[in-house]
């Protein structure tokens, strides 16, 4: 699959918010890169006023064109002051992800010089489980008040960004902006690609680019994303990280949801070292089933029920 980098961009004459989608991060994800093109279509009908911008990027093109996670890094984890300093010098790391990064970055940059408003940016993810769409949200107080304010109907994971080196998300909340993570599902089912394109109706509306209700086929797109959340918790938070390295020999036992609740003593994946269990009732997030990265799984538990 070949993309530029700029999928797609809508600007109003109307100053407003900004919303910069960012797909395919990880290379073999490639239903937020379809959600956002979806968006743009459907904005570019003419029969919705908009106001502010909108503009579709993608992530690790280099690895979307293999189909792979990354090349040489995660593009999803280089995401440090010093990273991103060390690549507007003459001494920044050679190396097909660098080479993204700050493609990427300047792509990025320029959406924020533009802008006439605040500025939203979603990370669209899927994951290598089956499950549902989900809300990795930090702790800020204005990514807080915007989630609140769309009223996403999804579950919510707190924390999730804390616990990971060098994301996306957290880099661009501390430098002017109010950005946050979706997952959608599993990579290769088609609803997926709908999960992510209605997240991205409601917060077309939560960013005021457009009026709430203008856009009918919204109320369709919080029904179906309620329907998705099933029994699972509003809200959760991650407790810990399992990482994982090439050596290990981990496997994760078939089967888990890419939220799935689990109890105590449950077998959760098998290493070099033997069986892994669960050591309290819980949350598995996000287990692994492909070959590329370093999270085995996160652990959480339930703040608030279903």
């Amino acid at each position: 699959m070949n993309v530029p980098r700029e999928i797609g961009r809508l600007v109003s004459e109307t100053p407003g918010a900004t919303l910069i989608t960012v797909g395919g991060i990880h290379g073999n994800e490639h239903a937020g890169i379809h959600a956002s093109r979806r968006i743009l279509e459907r904005l570019n009908r003419g029969d919705v006023a908009c106001s502010g911008e909108v503009v579709a990027l993608a992530g690790n093109v280099g690895a979307i064109a293999e189909g792979r996670r990354f090349v040489n890094h995660d593009l999803n984890r280089v995401w440090s002051d010093g990273q991103v300093a060390a690549l507007d010098t003459l001494h920044a790391p050679m190396g097909a992800e660098y080479t993204e990064q700050r493609n990427l970055l300047t792509a990025m940059r320029a959406a924020v010089a533009r802008a006439r408003g605040p500025v939203y940016v979603i990370d669209l993810h899927s994951t290598s489980a089956a499950g549902v769409p989900f809300l990795a949200c930090g702790t800020s107080t204005a990514q807080r008040e915007f989630v609140s304010r769309a009223n996403l109907p999804l579950p919510s994971i707190i924390g999730l960004e804390e616990k990971v080196d060098g994301a996306l998300s957290a880099y661009w909340n501390t430098h002017g902006c109010t950005a946050f993570t979706v997952e959608g599902g599993q990579h290769e089912d088609p609803a997926t690609i709908d999960n992510l394109e209605a997240v991205l109706l409601l917060v077309l509306e939560a960013a005021g680019i457009v009026a709430k209700n203008a856009i009918p086929e919204a109320a369709a797109a919080r029904a179906m994303l309620e329907s998705r959340r099933g029994d699972l918790p509003r809200m959760m938070e991650v407790v810990s990280r399992f990482a994982i390295t090439p050596d290990q020999g981990f496997t994760m036992m078939p089967g888990f949801r890419n939220l799935d609740v689990v109890r105590a003593l449950q077998l959760l994946a098998k290493d070099k070292n033997g069986e892994i269990r669960a050591t309290a009732d819980g949350v598995v997030i996000l287990p692994l089933y492909q070959g590329q990265g370093n999270d085995g799984f996160f652990w959480g538990r339930a703040i608030e029920p279903g």
